[in-house]
């Protein structure tokens, strides 16, 4: 009877499908230890996460004093260039105020809007930046080697857009540009692309029309000059009489130049002086070699996972260990794949998620070695314990998903990636034990592989709830 009941014809198409399954998930754990590239787009780069990690492999930092208040009229001196696709600066280690404009003392709630401004710009340009308060008016700022330092330094500063003309003058007469318009006059700012003739122009949208339009009346046929922080960057001539509040400057035409333009115009111009400090280099705070430790030990890890999973649960053990695996990798490919790399918070919300899942799993498979027996159809027990574990699970890493999106939303830019690993973690963890370790519990069973309770689960002669 017991025999009849739990006697599956082997299904030669289950057990080569487990087999392929198990041989994909080894193979792209190895191409994501490693890194990888198909068709020109790179993928499952997780050694590059490694190298690319501040506390892992190093990098650059500076300093950013933030002195006090300005008005509009004040700004920071900084050379910017359109070279290659980012702005790029020279002798930032002596930036001073260009104007004499009047100051007001420094407070703590603007201390931390530039902190939070700062970081929004770099957080955009690259994930692995870490930015700190030093003090009450000092940000450190630290970036991997794979980060344009430059680029960071440049979005350190106050960011003051400046549009100047020269008004007409009597002959002989010489007359200085003036400020017609300024980051105060600004609303946005994009990249537009021509398709026909294959280039870039900005586009600036301006709060006032009306003062807008004035002034392309005034200027019309003229050149005027776009500064930022008190720097040229292009001189532009005006070409129509804007009445619809848009300016668009075809001049300017290296695409990565106007996005980090529009990037400080779009998070808007710091309201305090800034003064970018020289850059130093930071060792690595595991040490260099931290890469192939980390790997070292997650090998080790998975393989007395595996080793505890068979003792405990048998073939269901093993179906769960390849479950555990198939969430790592998803894991690695969304993360890294989302522009994020491994630091200290995403390897703790990543510790964190692991355990979870195996937790779940083991509480999974005990529960159905619990109700385990030979009188019983397996494939019926599978269903049978899902059906009354899935709410539980469900609602435990639902829970966990809106702990990441609160932390994600009020804890700032530092708390991103472990927001982020978090929530990935307990999303991977629902498709993993939800879907995959059911499917493969079921094909081992399916495949014929499986005699009796104790090659399936463990369970020696029966075990049934009292």
């Amino acid at each position: 009877m017991n025999e009849k009941l739990n006697s599956i014809r082997p299904n030669r198409g289950s057990l080569i499908f487990l087999a392929i399954y198990i041989l994909v998930v080894i193979l792209l754990s190895l191409l994501a230890l490693r890194g990888a590239s198909a068709f020109g787009y790179r993928f499952l780069t997780f050694k590059e996460a490694i190298n690319g990690g501040i506390e892992f492999k190093g990098g650059s930092a500076f300093y950013v004093r933030v002195s006090s208040n300005i008005n509009s009229g004040d700004t920071t001196s900084e050379d910017i260039t359109s070279e290659d696709t980012t702005l790029e600066t020279t002798s930032v280690d002596e930036t001073q105020s260009t104007t004499e404009a009047e100051k007001v003392p420094l407070t703590e709630f603007d201390f931390k809007k530039t902190i939070d401004i700062i970081s929004n710009r770099l957080k955009r340009v690259d994930a692995n930046i870490n930015i700190m308060a030093i003090g009450e008016n000092v940000i450190r700022i630290e970036a991997g080697k794979t980060v344009n330092i430059d680029t960071c330094r440049v979005l350190s500063t106050v960011g003051l857009v400046e549009i100047k003309g020269t008004p007409e003058a009597a002959e002989g007469e010489e007359v200085e540009a003036k400020v017609i318009l300024n980051s105060d006059d600004i609303k946005s700012c994009i990249a537009l692309y021509n398709q026909e003739a294959r280039t870039y122009s900005m586009q600036l949208t301006f709060k006032d029309k009306a003062k807008l339009k004035e002034v392309t009346s005034e200027y019309l046929s003229k050149e005027l000059t776009f500064y930022i922080d008190d720097t040229e960057i292009s001189k532009f001539t005006i070409q129509d009489i804007s009445d619809n509040g848009i300016l668009t400057i075809s001049e300017m035409n290296n695409i990565g130049q106007i996005e980090l333009i529009a990037l400080m115009i779009n998070d808007g111009k710091l309201q305090v002086a800034t003064e970018v400090g020289s850059v130093f280099p930071i060792d690595a705070s595991f040490g260099t070699d931290v890469g192939t430790r980390i790997i070292i030990a997650t090998a080790c890890i998975f393989v007395i996972l595996a080793i505890a999973l068979f003792f405990l649960y048998k073939i269901s053990g093993l179906m769960a260990f390849v479950s555990i695996a198939s969430w790592g990798l998803i894991w690695a490919i969304v993360f890294i794949n989302l522009g994020e790399t491994l630091n200290i918070a995403v390897l703790i919300g990543l510790i964190a998620s692991l355990f979870m899942v195996i937790i779940t799993s083991v509480y999974i498979l005990g529960n159905i070695r619990k109700i385990c027996d030979d009188s019983k159809k397996f494939d019926h027990l599978i269903d049978q314990v899902y059906s009354t574990t899935s709410k539980q699970i469900v609602f435990a890493n639902t829970g966990v998903i809106i702990l990441g999106v609160i932390l994600f939303l009020v804890g700032g830019a530092s708390y991103e990636g472990l927001a982020l690993s978090i929530m990935l973690g307990s999303a991977c963890t629902l498709i993993s034990i939800m879907v995959i370790t059911r499917m493969l519990m079921k094909l081992s069973l399916s495949a014929g592989i499986i005699k009796g309770s104790n090659m399936f689960i463990g369970a020696k002669g029966g075990m049934r709830l009292e």
